[in-house]
């Protein structure tokens, strides 16, 4: 399990398909050798001082895996691509 995420999901874009990651598309979230897993979507958090950070690049497992992440796809039925 995660550690809880202090910031807020303002919002989650799918991507049409996956994205392979390369040195230069990166999981924004996790970071290039941390994280070698499909890209699936681009996040938008609201940090506790309100300030908007764009995650141009995320990967499934971190939405997934990160509670409120996963309850904002869950309650807006969103679906990631494969």
């Amino acid at each position: 399990m995660t550690a809880p995420m202090l910031s807020d999901i303002e919002s989650i874009q799918p991507f049409s398909s996956a994205l392979a990651p390369t040195p230069d598309t990166a999981c924004s979230a996790h970071g290039w050798k941390a994280c070698q897993r499909p890209l699936v979507a681009e996040a938008v958090l609201r940090e506790p001082s309100g300030t908007l950070v764009r995650y141009r690049r995320v990967c499934r497992h971190w939405l997934t895996t990160q509670i409120k992440a996963a309850q904002y796809l869950d309650e807006r039925r969103i679906a990631l691509p494969d």
